[in-house]
């Protein structure tokens, strides 16, 4: 794992902080000894992947589940205004998630931007603009009404997610074959790591 790592201060008071793990701080008389102390901390405290594993996993706990679950995928057909679903010839492709709603938000409060990171990381790997979650709507020309037909025909309940995809059958299965084998990773407990460091401008560790 490789961390930025941001060191201030100077006359035997440094500190090291990780800017990419919210209140991850630590301090030293040196800068080497921060920044080993601040080693330690990322050590027991685990990463970005472990702390969204953490929340990932505290969330199926907290609706009863002892692991991931997904349903088949389910088509929906729309008569919309959105042009997304206009493009795939008015048909999405849903799959409903247990337990998962709000955590595929993608404002920047959400712990270690969950969602927005996931989400992203889909995009880039399969240059992709056809799949969103209903964490996201309504939006995408997708209102209200929609969103309640999506949630319907996907036997979504309220703390349910649902994944949705303007494809075909082949590229939604793939699309969504990565999602829950990363998602499925994040639940699973992750051994404790050792940390490496990539240093800011001011800091060359």
């Amino acid at each position: 794992m490789r961390l930025v790592v941001v060191i201030s201060g100077g006359e035997g008071r440094y500190a090291a902080a990780a800017p990419g793990l919210p209140g991850c701080s630590a301090s030293g008389r040196t800068r080497s000894e921060a920044l080993a102390n601040l080693r330690q901390l990322v050590r027991r405290r685990g990463g970005p992947s472990d702390g969204a594993g953490r929340l990932l996993r505290s969330v199926l706990e907290r609706h009863g589940l002892r692991a991931l679950e997904r349903s088949e995928p389910v088509e929906v057909r729309l008569v919309s205004a959105s042009r997304i679903v206009q493009r795939n010839g008015g048909v999405l492709r849903s799959v409903r998630y247990r337990g998962l709603a709000g955590l595929f938000r993608k404002d920047e409060a959400m712990p270690w931007r969950f969602g927005r990171s996931l989400c992203d990381g889909v995009r880039r790997r399969f240059a992709s603009d056809g799949f969103f979650t209903s964490d996201e709507l309504p939006r995408y020309g997708i209102g209200p009404d929609e969103l309640a037909i999506i949630r319907a025909a996907a036997g979504a309940g309220p703390g349910d997610l649902v994944v949705l995809y303007a494809y075909g059958p082949e590229e939604a299965a793939r699309i969504d074959d990565h999602l829950f084998t990363t998602l499925r990773r994040l639940a699973a407990p992750a051994p404790a790591a050792a940390a490496g460091y990539a240093g800011d401008h001011s800091s060359p560790v």
